[in-house]
């Protein structure tokens, strides 16, 4: 008589939730890749407005918070690591994880807080948080954290693109960013839903967002990027050297007569606060 051999308990269930876990992954470092993209040296400006459709159909494939937070972290890591690589001159490699890690927090945060959002309200709803939630976790990146690192901001990718720079004077590189995380969402939102109201929901706030940029067009000719009579400018890059080594490079290309002097950021100090140092700077 022929037997067969009964599957293991949960075997089947392990292999299963292996793949989902595997996919998401997946998922999060294409949409790292893609948001990378939308950045120097590439800048496939465009790429910004779907970049993030992987990772938000991976968040919304996770049953658990502190998954989501995962991915959101993975995600940050993977993006900061593609996008910033002059990090390495400055950190070894084992500091430099962790201070990707570091700045990879606020993703996590935006993305364990965007999937209790999706479990408390209504698939509509979300549509218009998640946006909000992003610049939330944009600000305290850029903001309210000591590191006050406001580079990778996806507002930023749009420069490129004339009617791009025409938002800015309007809605900030803040409100760019929104825009963009709001064509993500819906797009993502089409992608991962069969439900009616929710599909034409999204599908309102794209073509919002297609108008807005419609209305754009004609006032990119009204932003003078380009003056007509350019200025000579005189960047100073120490990032070590005090007020005096500054000054003294400053004053080794004074011959250049320049319209413009750029110093690092923090250079100094906070002259603000130092009327000594200030008074240096004005001489």
């Amino acid at each position: 008589m022929e037997t067969q051999r009964a599957p293991m308990p949960g075997r089947t269930g392990s292999w299963s939730g292996l793949g989902n876990a595997a996919l998401n992954v997946l998922l999060v470092l294409l949409a790292a890749a893609l948001a990378a993209c939308a950045f120097p040296p590439h800048e496939c400006w465009w790429m910004g407005w779907i970049a993030l459709v992987p990772l938000l159909l991976a968040l919304r494939r996770v049953s658990s918070m502190l998954t989501a937070m995962a991915l959101g972290l993975l995600f940050g890591i993977a993006f900061l690591a593609q996008t910033l690589p002059w990090l390495l001159t400055m950190f070894s490699e084992r500091w430099l994880c962790w201070y990707l890690a570091a700045l990879a927090l606020p993703f996590a945060l935006f993305a364990g807080a965007d999937h209790l959002v999706r479990r408390k309200f209504s698939a509509t709803l979300p549509l218009l948080l998640t946006p909000v939630l992003w610049v939330a976790a944009d600000f305290l990146r850029c903001e309210g954290w000591h590191y006050q690192f406001s580079w990778a901001q996806l507002g930023f990718t749009q420069v490129p693109w004339l009617v791009g720079r025409a938002l800015y004077p309007q809605l900030g590189v803040y409100g760019v960013s929104f825009l963009m995380v709001a064509a993500n969402a819906a797009l993502a939102t089409l992608v991962s839903t069969r439900d009616r109201g929710s599909r034409v929901y999204a599908l309102g706030l794209l073509a919002s967002i297609v108008l807005l940029l419609a209305v754009a067009l004609p006032l990119q000719h009204s932003v003078p990027w380009q003056s007509a009579h350019p200025l000579t400018a005189l960047v100073v890059q120490d990032e070590h050297g005090g007020l005096a080594r500054l000054r003294s490079l400053t004053l080794a290309a004074s011959a250049a007569r320049p319209d413009l002097v750029v110093w690092p950021e923090y250079a100094g100090g906070n002259l603000l606060a130092s009327p000594a140092h200030m008074a240096q700077v004005q001489r």
